[in-house]
């Protein structure tokens, strides 16, 4: 079998071919990879501060139920959290060592307003997911507090 030559510009553009094929497969096999791979949970930590008075927060991260319990398990006596829905304002107090609705949600995202009635600051730290991807919160027209860190 005889060789050949290819002149200059065929020579590089059959490189240029050759090299475009071969990206091509590599990324059509790092894809197929990709996809199989089991995507990686980021967890995070937040250490929180209330002093005493209101202050507005929002929960940054996903929780197993996002309730307020988990989100603020241990505030101080007397605490109470306002989150707006549907044009009022719903307040949750923490009292006798348990939150009056434990179960109330808060949404990712979603702000809430906290008031510490004591006149010390109390601390605390939730833990959760954090959120990866195309995020966003859909604002209602009215009815809800959201956060936009």
């Amino acid at each position: 079998m005889k060789g050949f030559k290819l002149d200059g510009h065929l020579s590089n553009s059959f490189m240029k071919c050759s090299t475009l094929l071969l990206v091509l497969a590599l990324a059509a096999l790092g894809g197929r990879h990709a996809l199989a791979q089991s995507p990686q949970s980021l967890r995070g930590l937040a250490n929180y501060t209330f002093e005493p008075g209101y202050k507005f927060v929002a929960n940054q991260y996903k929780t197993d139920a996002n309730t307020v319990a988990e989100v603020i398990p241990q505030p101080a006596e007397g605490t109470e959290i306002y989150t707006f829905r549907n044009g009022t304002f719903v307040t949750n107090t923490f009292g006798s060592g348990v939150w009056k609705n434990p179960n109330q949600r808060l949404v990712l995202g979603e702000g809430v307003i906290v008031l510490n009635p004591t006149t010390r600051r109390f601390a605390g730290s939730v833990n959760g997911e954090i959120p990866q991807g195309n995020l966003s919160n859909r604002l209602p027209v009215v009815g809800r507090v959201f956060s936009v860190s």
